[in-house]
């Protein structure tokens, strides 16, 4: 009896010890499975601020653009209407100086 209660023992002991290797050797898989998931989660979202970035560089530089050509379009009517000032301005100096000759 004693014998049967010492090999249970025994036996025991070595389920328990098998129990506590395959622990924690699915423990180590579990953690490194959680740092390829983590990189990969980093990777991600790397990737996501990249692509934002980008986006957000291409919505400033239209804007930009957008500005550059109302500015130049402004500049092109007050430069018209410049010529247009110039252009009156010169027939009037034109027929002033006509008049003061005759």
């Amino acid at each position: 009896m004693l014998e049967d209660s010492l090999k249970k023992i025994k036996e025991s002991e070595a389920r328990a010890e098998e129990m506590m290797q395959d622990a924690e050797t699915r423990a180590a898989e579990i953690v490194e499975d959680a740092k390829v998931k983590a990189r990969g989660m980093k990777e991600d979202t790397l990737q996501k601020i990249k692509t934002r970035s980008r986006e957000a560089v291409a919505v400033a530089r239209a804007d930009s653009d957008r500005r550059l050509e109302d500015a130049a379009r402004q500049s092109e009517r007050e430069t018209a209407a410049l010529r247009e000032l110039v252009a009156q301005k010169r027939t009037k100096a034109v027929e002033e100086l006509i008049s003061l000759l005759v």
